[in-house]
């Protein structure tokens, strides 16, 4: 609130004219104090007047009318103190008193007082009420283009300023700034008051250069009016550090909030609120300037003093805890965060009642967090309420309402609904298309969201589309950056899945090159990553020296981030093993493999099964039974068909492949009975699924017609001839049905 607007009802002088000259210079010295911000001294003073009215001789009318301004004039100052029920007390008695004299003005000027106290307390509907109520008497009274009506609508302004409907405070500002311009002398503090209130419309819509012509107009005024050591220059440089801090200028920002603090320190000491939201602004700074703790303390600092004044359950100390709960998402600290965010949304909610851009902002925050919780449900909930204030306050077409649109995709995303993460990507790129100019880093982040939702639904064109976007942008606005390393690597992925293997490796070499030249390359993961992926493109072309070398390099780059054990490091060693077998390094290879699978189930429990190990055991057991070494091959082979089992169906064809591999096994070790056995089931399952399509059934008939013959089982042997016959005789489907048949 601007500080020349504290003060009632500076025009009038109808009280003074009923005072005796005593009382005058009483009353202008409490209201030199008010406005320097002695609150206590003016206090003091227009208590004086009180009591010398009380034993005055004056008539009942004139000390009627000095008791309801002064009346106003101490509830004024019992707000500032955050003294919200002196304050009203004493605004009640002004408009009782009133109401005695049938003062129409004066009751207006008593809901002003009372609109006030209750906007300082953030209970803006009943705020508003009274506002409107003095706003009808006064348009009775003085008319639609008074001075007395410029007030009112000036007050109205910071009801909706306050709770961010700009354009209704920017409609209400207006009309009082033009009354005030065309009524008041050019150096009136109530014009500077409008001028500052139409620079923080400006800021709003980042209209800078703007505000600063506005405030510093402003400052002049208060300048020449109040000097330089008073509360209202304190307030313009607030303003317009504001205005540096958005244009990312924190330096100069964080310099006018220390002149600020200077001015504030010396006139109210170091426990009053002005100080308090000092504090709270140069924690934002810090915030900004990555200095996590510093901002930390200066919300600290802010919370004490606000405690002490206005108790637990104030409009203000719900700020505080926004501001902590900032502090904490840079901190990454999820908890402390989502535990902050809830305290002031309890107030301002459950409380106050109140829906602006800082409710929205902190049910985005908290969705964003269970999001990260994976309490998706909780998630949607929040972010669709957020959604819904800031549909309200700022309409479709605003760049706060796609950032939220962004969150809510990337909540579809994490729950793997890419075609309504999509959806919302695109709403959001929509936004900013249409509000930025084309060359922007968010639009840049839009295309590579986009991108990212067209890969995961196998668009692959699209996908890439999307990331050469992102990365024009970045590339032209960044030059060498690392969002350009992590453009580069997107469309590395997109080519390796299209079979583009040159296009590939050359977009992951650069994105290597970017991050060990930006002193990226503690980021060792990454490069792990990016060494793994470029050996799985040399891998694809069965380039195993430079496969090996790469993956060798991403296994170093892992062990060297960390000796913990890890699902990327089983990962790095379960590649090699596949390389060093295509390498027929098979010794190698078996280490590699072995290494893998008894990281894997350290980590995921003994129990754990995928096909990945199903694939492991049986590559170990092909390995083993090259190498002639059957009893290992028998048991590699075994641990597949275990784990197989409590993944897939007994007629599942992997299973039905790890009976065969067991069956030849059975075979070199002279078990024919359980080799027929394991073929026999094979040969059930082929027959069933296959039926005619019998380019297995003739292996596994000519295996079963082996074993026949070792055991000597001679007319067995010769049915399995006959079916071998007739496969290779490619007769009808009928035929095969009904010739073949399952031993």
């Amino acid at each position: 609130m601007n500080m020349t607007e504290n003060n009632c009802c500076r025009t009038d002088t109808d009280y003074l004219a009923d005072m005796t000259t005593e009382m005058q210079s009483l009353f202008r010295d409490g209201q030199q104090h008010f406005e320097r911000g002695y609150y206590d001294k003016a206090r003091l003073q227009f208590q004086l007047v009180i009591d010398k009215v009380m034993t005055s001789e004056l008539d009942i009318n004139g000390r009627s009318r000095i008791q309801s301004q002064v009346n106003l004039e101490m509830a004024a100052v019992y707000r500032q103190l955050h003294q919200y029920s002196e304050a009203l007390d004493y605004c009640y008695q002004s408009e009782d008193i009133a109401r005695q004299l049938n003062d129409g003005l004066r009751i207006a000027k008593c809901f002003d007082c009372r609109g006030k106290i209750k906007c300082m307390q953030g209970l803006y509907d009943d705020s508003l009420k009274d506002y409107i109520e003095s706003q009808q008497l006064k348009l009775q009274i003085v008319g639609e283009y008074s001075i007395q009506m410029a007030d009112t609508c000036y007050n109205i302004g910071d009801i909706y300023f306050q709770q961010d409907f700009y354009m209704e405070a920017y409609k209400n500002y207006e009309k009082s700034y033009y009354i005030r311009l065309e009524q008041l002398e050019s150096d009136d503090l109530r014009l500077a008051d409008s001028y500052c209130t139409m620079g923080d419309i400006n800021t709003t819509r980042e209209q800078f250069d703007d505000a600063v012509v506005l405030y510093n107009k402003a400052l002049s005024i208060r300048v020449k009016q109040l000097g330089d050591n008073h509360l209202g220059i304190a307030d313009i440089y607030h303003k317009i550090a504001r205005v540096e801090e958005r244009q990312g200028n924190y330096d100069q920002a964080m310099s006018l909030l220390e002149k600020s603090l200077a001015i504030e320190l010396d006139i109210v000491g170091s426990s009053q609120y002005e100080v308090a939201q000092t504090y709270l602004k140069m924690s934002e700074i810090y915030l900004n300037q990555g200095k996590d703790d510093k901002s930390f303390y200066m919300v600290e600092k802010a919370r004490i003093i606000l405690l002490i004044l206005l108790g637990p359950d104030s409009y203000d100390l719900a700020d505080v805890y926004y501001r902590f709960a900032k502090v904490y998402v840079h901190k990454k600290d999820v908890d402390g965060a989502l535990s902050m965010f809830e305290k002031a949304l309890h107030l301002w909610w459950d409380k106050f009642a109140i829906q602006n851009l800082k409710v929205a902002n902190s049910y985005q925050n908290v969705g964003n967090i269970y999001c990260f919780k994976m309490e998706y449900d909780n998630a949607k909930w929040l972010l669709q309420q957020s959604l819904s204030i800031k549909m309200k306050i700022l309409g479709h077409d605003h760049l706060a309402v796609a950032d939220l649109y962004q969150s809510i995709a990337d909540l579809y995303y994490c729950q793997s609904q890419y075609d309504q993460a999509l959806e919302v990507y695109q709403k959001a790129l929509t936004i900013r298309l249409t509000l930025l100019q084309p060359n922007n880093l968010i639009i840049a982040q839009s295309y590579h969201d986009c991108g990212d939702a067209y890969s995961k639904l196998g668009q692959l064109s699209n996908a890439l589309e999307m990331y050469k976007k992102g990365l024009h942008i970045r590339t032209q606005l960044l030059g060498d950056h690392i969002d350009v390393a992590k453009s580069s690597y997107s469309i590395g992925n997109i080519y390796l899945s299209l079979n583009q293997y040159t296009d590939a490796i050359r977009m992951f070499e650069k994105s290597i090159h970017l991050r060990l030249s930006l002193s990226e390359g503690d980021d060792c993961n990454q490069l792990a990553d990016l060494y793994h992926l470029i050996g799985m493109v040399h891998y694809k072309q069965d380039d195993y020296d430079n496969a090996l070398a790469m993956c060798n390099k991403a296994l170093e780059t892992r062990l060297h981030v960390s000796d913990v054990e890890s699902l990327e490091i089983a990962e790095s060693y379960h590649v090699l093993g596949s390389i060093f077998g295509d390498m027929q390094r098979y010794d190698e290879s078996l280490n590699m493999y072995s290494k893998y699978i008894e990281m894997k189930l350290k980590l995921l429990g003994q129990d754990h099964t995928d096909e990945e190990l199903v694939e492991s055991y049986k590559t170990m057991g092909n390995i083993y039974l090259q190498q002639a070494d059957y009893q290992q091959a028998m048991l590699m082979l075994t641990q597949a068909k275990e784990v197989a089992t409590e993944i897939w169906y007994e007629d599942d064809m992997q299973l039905c492949l790890i009976n065969e591999d067991l069956g030849n096994i059975m075979y070199q070790l002279q078990d024919y009975e359980e080799a027929l056995s394991l073929y026999q089931s094979c040969f059930n399952i082929y027959h069933t699924k296959y039926g005619k399509r019998c380019g297995e059934m003739e292996n596994i008939c000519s295996r079963m017609k082996d074993c026949y013959y070792k055991l000597q089982r001679f007319r067995e042997a010769a049915e399995m001839n006959i079916m071998i016959s007739e496969i290779q005789g490619g007769s009808d489907s009928s035929s095969c049905d009904d010739n073949i048949k399952p031993a």
